[in-house]
């Protein structure tokens, strides 16, 4: 393991997932096997052993479908909490703690960068994704997975779900948002697609891990939610309190600009 110097938003944030290490993986909306190989589908590598860093890896829930989809590829793990890469899903790939700002890796040495729902957390998310083209080889890819609202109402409604629900956040982005920060890193977008994920509301908030008090306040924002998030999302009365509702996830392949 590479060690990091803490600063105080990304020790908020290893600490954050150091709590829900031991539970990610059967709380995760992204562990669902599936869904995760749909993601993979939207890779095209013609390297017979492609090489994967997958930033924000977590317990390296997307290690699996990609050594499926692209057997004898190189995959390496980085993420800020130790806990999270004790826990990972190891084989013979190769872990790192590490910060997205400043990969511990060598220039132009992998085929595609995954980044599945990290840049919310970037300090600096033009930097990060500078980081992200210095790594790529010049006719490699980097795959953004990021959540994102509908536009009106939904995305200040998000917002302040967000707040409550994840206050460790640094952004709420946007699809907007995600192709001009890819702009500014110098990446052009190929590919742009949207997964819907059906969520229950008590599911969701318990792998949130939050305190009584927010879970409350989360709770009375989704059932005062205006008529239009509630259309748009699906909303569905499930009894005791609980709701089901659609999110989404916009996904992005991009490639550096020539």
């Amino acid at each position: 393991m590479v060690p990091i110097r803490e600063r105080r938003h990304t020790g908020q944030i290893h600490r954050h997932f150091d709590l829900r290490a031991e539970t990610y993986g059967a709380t995760s909306t992204w562990t669902h096997q599936e869904r995760l190989a749909r993601i993979i589908e939207l890779l095209t590598i013609e390297r017979d052993t492609p090489s994967f860093v997958d930033v924000g890896a977590g317990i390296g829930t997307m290690r699996r479908p990609l050594l499926n989809r692209f057997p004898g590829a190189r995959y390496v793990g980085v993420d800020l909490s130790l806990r999270m890469l004790q826990n990972a899903d190891q084989g013979t790939s190769a872990y790192a703690q590490a910060d997205a700002h400043a990969l511990p890796l060598l220039s132009h040495s992998f085929d595609c960068v995954l980044a599945r729902q990290v840049m919310h957390y970037l300090e600096r998310p033009v930097d990060a994704i500078l980081e992200f083209r210095r790594v790529l080889r010049p006719d490699g890819s980097v795959l953004i997975i990021q959540g994102t609202p509908l536009p009106g109402d939904d995305a200040s409604w998000w917002k302040s779900v967000m707040q409550v629900a994840q206050p460790v956040r640094q952004h709420r982005w946007t699809a907007d948002g995600l192709r001009s920060v890819l702009r500014k890193g110098g990446f052009q977008t190929d590919i742009e697609t949207t997964e819907t994920v059906r969520l229950k509301l008590h599911d969701w908030l318990s792998y949130q891990g939050l305190d009584p008090r927010s879970v409350r306040l989360a709770r009375s924002l989704h059932e005062k939610a205006p008529g239009s998030v509630k259309a748009g999302r699906k909303f569905k009365e499930l009894g005791d309190g609980d709701i089901e509702f659609d999110a989404f996830f916009t996904m992005l392949l991009a490639r550096p600009c020539r």
